[in-house]
C-alpha cells in the first residue's frame, strides 16, 4: 500500500501533468517534465496521456504498484500557465525542494487566460491584418471586418464563461461573421474572396492541435495524435458550418475566386507580423515574449513571398519552406521560453493558413447538394481544387513546423522520457 506521501506525490505529478497536457503543451514535454518531476520526488513514474485521461503508473520500493488516473482533455492552449508551470517544476528539480515546497510552488499557478480588452483588440487587429494581407483595402470593410471579429471575441468570452466548450463558441463566433458579411453584400460592399466574411473565422483555426496532432503521430501515440486531428477537424467543421449559416441569412455564397494581395512587400510582412503578434494573445503568451512570433511571422512571410516571386514556387511547397525556417527558429527558442512550440509556431504562420480555400470547399459541396443531377461541371471542379489546395497547404504548414520538432525529439537520448 503507498504511503500518504507517495500518494501526495502522484497527485502532484498529475496535476502537473494535467495542466500541461490541457493547455497546448506537446506530449513528448509534457511526459518529459513530469518524468523529471516525478525523479526528482523520489517518485520514479511513467505517464500515459490519452484523450480525456491521463495514467500514472509507479513502481514502489516495497514490491508494489501505484497506479492512478485523472481525466484530461488537451482542448485549450494557455501559453502563460505552460511557461511558468515549466519553470517551476525546473526550479523544484534543480534545487530538489521538499514535497511541502513543490506543492506549494506548483499548486498556485494563475491560470487566466488574456484580459478581455485585450482578448478584444487582438481578435480586431488579427482580423484586418488578415484580410489586409488577402488584399482588402477599402476603410468601409475594415470596419465591418473589426466589427465582426470584436463581436465575436465578446461571443466567444461570454460562452466560456458560460462552460460552453470550443465548438459552440466558434460556430456562434462564425454564424455572426456569416450574418454580417451577407449584410455587407446587401450594402454593396462585395470586397474579394467576401474578406468582410472570413477574416474574423480565420482567426478561429485550430492550429495547435493540429500541430500537436501531428507530432503525436509522428512519435506513433496514435490514438492521441488522430483525436487531437479529429478535434480539430470539428472545429473546423463548426467554423465552417456558423459561416455558412450566416452568410444563407442573407441568400450569399462563397464563389471561387482569386486573391487579391498587394505589391507592397513590406505592407504584407508586416500585417503578417501583427497577426502573429494577436494569436500569441488569443494563446494567452505572455505579452513580453510577442515579439518573438511577431519576428517569426514576418521572416515567415518574406520567405513565402520570396519563393513565389523569385523561384516561382507553388503555394504549398512555398508554405512548407517558411514553415520549416520559422520552425527552425522557434523551436530552440520554445524550448528556452519554456512556451508550448505548437502554439507559438502557429501563431507565426497564420498568415499562410488556406482558411479561405477550406471555406470555399464547404460552400461548394452545399452548392452541389442544392444543384443535384443539375450540377455544373464548373462548380464540381472549382470544388476539388479547393479541397486539394486546403489539403496540400494545410499538410505543408504542418509537416514544415512538425519536421524540426521531430528531429530533435528523435535526436534526445532515450532515457529521458519513459514511456509505458
Amino acid at each position: 500500500m503507498a504511503d500518504r506521501s507517495v500518494n501526495r506525490k502522484a497527485t502532484l505529478l498529475l496535476t502537473v501533468a494535467h495542466d500541461l497536457h490541457s493547455n497546448g503543451q506537446s506530449s513528448r514535454e509534457t511526459t518529459r517534465i513530469a518524468t523529471m518531476l516525478g525523479d526528482a520526488l523520489d517518485l520514479p513514474a511513467t505517464i500515459d496521456l490519452r484523450w480525456g485521461e491521463i495514467l500514472l503508473q509507479a513502481d514502489l520500493p516495497d514490491g508494489s504498484s501505484l497506479i492512478r488516473t485523472r481525466q484530461a482533455a488537451p482542448a485549450a492552449v494557455n501559453m502563460s500557465l505552460v511557461a511558468k508551470l515549466t519553470e517551476d517544476c525546473t526550479r523544484v528539480c534543480q534545487q530538489r525542494l521538499t514535497l511541502e515546497s513543490a506543492e506549494q510552488l506548483l499548486q498556485a499557478e494563475d491560470q487566466s487566460l488574456s484580459s478581455l480588452f485585450l482578448f478584444f483588440a487582438a481578435c480586431i487587429a488579427g482580423a484586418c491584418a488578415l484580410s489586409f494581407t488577402f488584399g482588402g483595402v477599402s476603410l468601409a470593410a475594415f470596419g465591418l471586418i473589426a466589427l465582426s471579429a470584436g463581436a465575436g471575441a465578446l461571443v466567444r468570452r461570454g460562452l466560456g464563461h458560460l462552460g460552453l466548450s470550443n465548438t459552440p463558441q466558434v460556430f456562434s463566433a462564425a454564424l455572426l461573421a456569416g450574418i454580417i458579411g451577407s449584410v455587407s453584400v446587401h450594402l454593396g460592399l462585395r470586397s474579394g474572396l467576401r474578406l468582410i466574411a472570413i477574416c474574423p473565422c480565420m482567426i478561429l483555426v485550430p492550429g495547435p492541435h493540429l500541430i500537436n496532432g501531428s507530432l503525436d503521430l509522428f512519435a506513433l501515440r496514435i490514438p492521441l495524435g488522430a483525436s487531437r486531428l479529429l478535434y480539430a477537424g470539428l472545429i473546423l467543421l463548426g467554423i465552417s458550418a456558423g459561416l455558412l449559416v450566416g452568410l444563407s441569412f442573407g441568400s450569399q455564397l462563397l464563389w471561387a475566386q482569386g486573391p487579391v494581395g498587394h505589391d507592397t512587400f513590406w505592407a504584407d510582412a508586416i500585417a503578417a507580423g501583427v497577426a502573429a503578434g494577436c494569436y500569441g494573445v488569443y494563446f494567452s503568451m505572455p505579452v513580453r515574449m510577442l515579439i518573438w512570433p511577431v519576428m517569426a511571422g514576418v521572416v515567415a512571410h518574406a520567405i513565402h513571398w520570396w519563393s513565389i516571386t523569385a523561384f516561382h514556387a507553388g503555394v504549398a511547397s512555398s508554405a512548407a519552406f517558411a514553415c520549416f525556417a520559422a520552425g527552425l527558429f522557434l523551436l530552440p527558442l520554445s524550448r528556452r521560453l519554456r512556451l508550448p512550440f505548437a502554439a507559438v509556431g502557429f501563431a507565426s504562420v497564420v498568415s499562410l493558413m488556406p482558411g479561405v480555400f477550406i471555406f470555399r470547399f464547404c460552400s461548394g459541396l452545399v452548392q452541389i447538394q442544392q444543384h443535384a443531377a443539375a450540377t455544373p461541371p464548373w462548380l464540381i471542379a472549382t470544388t476539388l481544387a479547393d479541397a486539394a489546395a486546403a489539403i496540400t497547404v494545410v499538410l505543408a504548414i504542418v509537416l514544415g513546423l512538425s519536421l524540426p520538432a521531430h528531429a530533435l525529439d528523435h535526436l534526445r537520448p532515450k532515457d529521458t522520457v519513459r514511456q509505458p
